[in-house]
């Protein structure tokens, strides 16, 4: 049976990633003036703090998942055996690498005046974390650590607007990304996910295990709480993006304005973000993307349109990604920039 790390320890090993994000963070400051010259330097010194901040942030999320995932699709048998009070090396590692991100997330919102609801959020999840590390219900602190997969593209898409580069393709695929990502992973998995955790919580504050640390249970479920909630709001932010797209579609599309087959005036906008401006036509390309024109001849046939047209916000993603890959083709292979 795997045993809890001792308070001495626990502070050794999550002091060790408080470094680790703490180099993070000055490597940023010292590599991206160099990297990426043409588009950091003309930043002002908030969006510079923001850059490097949210640097940190993505190879966190990035890292976290990648630890925190197996664990909670296949904990440790202590962990399986008991999920409110197991632990497993895993789950203390993944909690670690938490509870040190948010001490160091507390201070840079603190020092980079983010504000207070920043400051918040970070201090919440040091709590959580750090009770996690007791151990407590270490499972559901992996299933939670899991959420962040959605991050980096956010990180990314803030940066690309920041730089003024929302005309670009790498753009228009963390945008398109992002809002995937963060619907499949907050509303599809994160919010049934924490119904049932809410539901063990209750029961195990009834159960009374003199264990149990009450108001490390009642401040969880209040983050948990707000985080829900703004994972509602931002989530109907997205969607009603997608429902300007559709109704854009279906208006271009009533109007008569559109030859049968073209793309709605909305793809138009996206194929310019996504179409090279200084591409150059090979005069073989027709020969060499045969095969590929007739993928997405298939893809785009009008049956398949008059069976999976239900304006889904999946569907409209993928309707207007084809569309774009249809009208690159029509001209062959086009450098990247």
């Amino acid at each position: 049976m795997e045993r809890p790390l001792p308070v001495s320890s626990t502070i050794h090993l999550v002091g060790k990633f408080v470094l680790l994000f703490c180099g993070l963070h000055v490597a940023s400051i010292l590599v991206a003036p160099r990297l990426f010259a043409t588009h950091y330097r003309p930043l002002s010194p908030s969006e510079q703090r923001d850059w490097h901040g949210r640097v940190v942030g993505s190879l966190f999320a990035t890292g976290i998942v990648f630890v925190a995932l197996p664990e909670y699709l296949w904990p440790g048998d202590a962990l399986a055996a008991d999920e409110a009070f197991g632990t497993s090396d895993r789950a203390s590692l993944a909690c670690a690498i938490a509870a040190a991100f948010f001490v160091w997330d507390v201070f840079f919102c603190t020092a980079a005046c983010q504000g207070w609801p920043f400051v918040l959020h970070a201090s919440a999840g040091l709590f959580i974390y750090w009770h996690a590390l007791q151990p407590f219900q270490q499972r559901a602190a992996c299933f939670f650590l899991c959420w962040e997969a959605s991050t980096p593209l956010l990180n990314l898409r803030s940066q690309l607007i920041a730089c003024r580069l929302t005309h670009t393709r790498t753009f228009s695929c963390a945008n398109v990304g992002f809002a995937a990502a963060f619907l499949i992973i907050r509303w599809g998995f994160g919010m049934p996910g924490s119904v049932f955790w809410w539901s063990d919580s209750i029961a195990l504050l009834r159960a009374g295990d003199p264990r149990l640390r009450p108001h490390v249970v009642f401040v969880t479920m209040a983050a948990n709480l707000a985080l829900n909630s703004l994972n509602v709001w931002w989530g109907s932010k997205v969607l009603a993006g997608v429902a300007r797209l559709a109704r854009g579609r279906g208006e271009s599309g009533a109007s008569g304005g559109e030859a049968p087959g073209s793309p709605s005036l909305d793809e138009e906008r996206a194929l310019e973000l996504l179409r090279p401006t200084d591409a150059v036509e090979p005069e073989d390309g027709g020969q060499r993307n045969s095969h590929s024109r007739f993928f997405v001849y298939i893809c785009l046939h009008e049956d398949w349109h008059t069976i999976l047209d239900h304006r889904t916000p999946f569907w409209i993603i993928f309707e207007t990604s084809t569309a774009a890959l249809n009208e690159r083709l029509k001209g062959g292979p086009r450098p990247l920039r």
